[in-house]
């Protein structure tokens, strides 16, 4: 199993582990697609050379090749995203509707956690101003409001 540090995801790093590597996804979704004479009918689809073509059947294809399939399948058919999207699902091992509901499911939760921190500290607010002999404002002014003070 291969691993990837990707910075980009939520949490500061996480270990990805990717379920095959870029050729071997492009070779199922290849099979899938075209299922006799795959070499060259790719070859032709994608105006890539006979031994490269047999390289994606073989799932040994390079990433240069691979892109250019991606590229020749929005040139000549403007659904690029859709092969791409078929590869990150095989890589992943997890679709991306999957992906966005977890992250929706995630920033709802996160979301309700900063409302109830947000109402205990009020409550506390209250409860203070409630023991104190001066009252509290709801919001702390800022500091360039508050007299007698000088600014900058």
């Amino acid at each position: 199993m291969t691993y990837a540090t990707e910075g980009f995801l939520p949490r500061d790093t996480q270990k990805l582990a990717l379920q095959r590597n870029l050729g071997d996804a492009m070779a199922a979704i290849i099979a899938k697609l075209f299922p006799h004479n795959a070499a060259k009918v790719i070859e032709a689809e994608y105006e890539i050379d006979r031994s490269s073509a047999k390289n994606v059947v073989k799932g040994t294809a390079g990433g240069a090749v691979i892109a250019r399939m991606i590229h020749q399948q929005q040139r000549k058919h403007g659904n690029a995203w859709a092969l791409w999207l078929a590869l990150g699902e095989l890589l992943i091992g997890e679709p991306l509707d999957a992906y966005e509901q977890r992250e929706v499911l995630r920033l709802i939760e996160k979301t309700e956690n900063a409302k109830s921190i947000t109402e205990e500290r009020r409550r506390r607010r209250a409860a203070l101003a409630a023991r104190s002999d001066f009252a509290l404002s709801a919001e702390p002014r800022a500091l360039a409001e508050r007299p007698g003070r000088p600014v900058g």
